[in-house]
């Protein structure tokens, strides 16, 4: 808010109300008309005078200031003050929401960077977990045919069950897809195609393939994108933890009391033997270092570790309870 006009405390004016009448002090004690002037547009402030807002229509009571007209460029809309406020303010919001959007895209390119795919069949070794984190939110909008981000195209996965002897070995497998495409004449028909997959030794469930353009054809003439995603079959004696192969043996509660001998088959197929003496708590285990899966970018392998299931009986005799109560 302007402050009010106030002369200066050594002056005191009288203004008349007809325009033009100024120069005879509009009625009351005689006065300096360019002074009064000056006071007023310090005082009340204009682009000139003092910086404030500009005044227009001139001031009644002073001689030889008619009231002048608003410039145009000030009855424009787009060049009130309010209006290029706002403006500013949507332009810095747009170049702030371009900022981030390039800044997220940066995000999501170092994360690729370190990501674990094979792309149009060709292997390019990356970090498992950058992997799984970045496609836990990133295939999470991209599976079942939803959109990845190109007009048009949109993302099919399909699985491709997989032995753990054939992981274990490193495998080249051919699979054949049928997808649907328009003709010349925009007819639907049906294609087949044989995709190469190298499938590398040690590769852990959830690496993808990509193949990009095998899918469907949509109707504005994109071609899907097809992911295929390596899923272990189930093994009968062996589970895997990461790089590791774990494998139980069934021993009987006597030879978990008195000890026991046996041996395990690994993964490649060779015998190793294993034994404990004494004792053998239903929570044993051991390791055989370099007896797992092969690890990616070295020549190492994981670990096969051996655990057992004490096998308990299902009934026991009084006699059989009475001597097991003196023994132990």
């Amino acid at each position: 808010m302007q402050p009010p006009l106030r002369p200066p405390p050594s002056q005191s004016y009288n203004y008349s109300n007809s325009r033009g009448a100024g120069g005879g002090g509009g009625g009351g004690y005689p006065f300096d008309e360019f002074k009064v002037f000056e006071t007023f547009m310090a005082s009340y402030g204009s682009d000139t005078y003092g910086g404030g807002p500009p005044i227009y229509g001139g001031m009644p009571g002073m001689h030889g200031m008619p009231g002048s007209p608003m410039p145009r460029e000030h009855l424009s809309e787009g060049n009130s003050p309010y209006v290029k406020s706002r403006y500013r303010e949507d332009r810095d919001s747009r170049r702030e929401r371009e900022r981030e959007r390039y800044r997220e895209k940066e995000e999501r390119r170092e994360r690729d960077s370190y990501a674990s795919d094979t792309v149009n069949g060709r292997s390019v070794e990356r970090d498992g977990y950058r992997d799984s984190h970045r496609d836990s939110h990133r295939d999470r909008d991209s599976k079942h045919g939803k959109s990845n981000g190109k007009a048009g195209v949109s993302v099919v996965e399909r699985k491709l069950p997989i032995s753990l002897e054939e992981i274990f070995k490193g495998v080249q497998k051919k699979l054949l897809i049928k997808r649907k495409a328009f003709d010349a004449d925009q007819k639907m028909i049906t294609e087949e195609k044989i995709l190469d997959i190298a499938v590398r030794a040690g590769m852990k469930a959830g690496s993808k393939f990509k193949f990009t353009g095998v899918g469907d054809e949509v109707s504005d003439g994109g071609m899907q994108d097809l992911h295929i995603i390596l899923e272990e079959k189930p093994h009968e004696r062996f589970t895997r933890d990461g790089d590791d192969l774990i494998t139980t043996i069934d021993i009987t509660l006597k030879d978990a009391l008195t000890g026991w001998s046996s041996h395990v088959v690994t993964i490649e197929g060779s015998a190793i033997p294993v034994s404990h003496a004494g004792p053998t708590p239903p929570n044993w285990s051991t390791t055989f270092p370099d007896h797992g899966m092969p690890k990616a970018k070295s020549k190492e392998r994981g670990n096969l570790v051996v655990k057992v299931n004490i096998k308990f009986p299902t009934s026991l005799t009084t006699e059989q309870k009475e001597k097991l109560k003196e023994i132990l």
